[in-house]
């Protein structure tokens, strides 16, 4: 609210476009006459926040604390549920409303309840260096790219790998690729190392943190199949970034990677370690080299035509100049309107001005 309103004292523009997520500045552009055009890459709240409060549940968005606790709970939910009532009323302003994904603009619909305003429109991904990349030849390597978060869920992937190395018949390499932000991250890198120990697949994984793009590029590579295991996420640029790079992905069965991204024949979808372990041994032990060849083609065709800067640009474009020529229509009709008003008082106005006066 503060930064918006900073920004609207020095300017006032005729449009105001947040791509942001601070939805409550809406009101203030609103309340000084501009028309407000949001690109949501994330609900501030969703249903399944509210629901996984509701239903008690632990996760990384509610502490376990609050989900064993009824009072910690009912305050928690009363609390989302007003600030998902205002944060409506916020959306409600804008006039036109993009989202990034399909999950997005389900939820997006479900909260602020526009969908006649509401336009799908896939982030741009640059992705043009990773195009240029050889399809063929591919190193036995998984590569899993996500920085060290909770909700990244890099416990599943080695659980999964452990089951796949056991049966496999060569030696296949895991390379955990991935960020750390803070003390928190750092730790979790070691319960991560400490767990492939516990696993025994120590010698076969790979740990590459907060690497340079140099390093992540050769690894991508190399690399022929690709781990992503978060569930829900909004979007999941990592997934098509694999694609781009002609790695096959094995990408969580939810969110935007289910809905926009993993399409039929570009990939395969997993929700359990076994689902994970069974994609992994299609790609190394079933699929042959043509096999393995046409998925990476149909994933790279589908990131080209779907997620580029030029289809980005062109759609944000049109749907721009829509809300222009309706607001000029508008204006239009309203000089229309007055001048006509003008009219009628004119012609009830008498004609002889002396006879008024008397």
């Amino acid at each position: 609210m503060v930064m918006g309103f900073e920004a609207l004292w020095k300017f006032k523009p005729t449009y105001f476009i947040d791509s942001t997520g601070y939805a409550f500045s809406y009101l203030l552009a609103a309340l000084v006459g501009c028309e407000v055009i949001s690109y949501v890459h994330y609900p501030t709240i969703s249903s399944d926040m509210l629901s996984k409060v509701a239903n008690r549940e632990s996760s990384y968005n509610n502490s376990a604390l609050v989900a064993t606790n009824p009072l910690l709970s009912s305050l928690k939910l009363l609390y989302y549920r007003l600030f998902a009532w205002s944060y409506a009323k916020m959306g409600a302003l804008a006039s036109l409303v993009f989202v990034n994904s399909s999950w997005t603009e389900d939820h997006i619909n479900s909260i602020w309840g526009v969908p006649d305003r509401t336009v799908r429109l896939y982030p741009p991904c640059n992705t043009s260096t990773f195009l240029q990349i050889p399809l063929t030849p591919r190193a036995p390597t998984i590569v899993s790219v996500a920085q060290f978060r909770p909700e990244k869920n890099h416990r599943l992937q080695l659980e999964a790998f452990q089951k796949f190395s056991s049966q496999t018949k060569g030696q296949v390499k895991l390379i955990l690729v991935g960020g750390v932000r803070n003390e928190g991250d750092r730790q979790r890198v070691t319960e991560l190392q400490d767990l492939a120990r516990e696993l025994g697949i120590e010698e076969l994984v790979e740990f590459e943190i907060s690497i340079p793009y140099t390093r992540l590029h050769e690894i991508l590579s190399a690399a022929k199949v690709g781990l992503h295991t978060m569930w829900n996420e909004h979007f999941g640029i990592g997934v098509v970034e694999f694609m781009a790079a002609g790695i096959i992905p094995i990408a969580h069965n939810s969110g935007g990677p289910k809905m926009d991204i993993v399409v039929p024949g570009a990939g395969f979808l997993a929700t359990t370690a076994d689902e994970y372990c069974d994609h992994m041994t299609r790609c190394f032990e079933v699929l042959g080299e043509e096999e393995c060849q046409g998925i990476q083609e149909i994933g790279r065709s589908h990131v080209q035509d779907t997620f580029s800067d030029e289809a980005f640009r062109e759609q944000f474009v049109r749907n721009c100049e829509m809300i222009a020529q309706m607001d000029l229509e508008d204006n239009f009709a309203e000089e229309e309107e007055e001048l006509s008003e003008s009219d009628d008082i004119e012609e009830l106005k008498p004609e002889n001005e002396e006879f008024t006066e008397l």
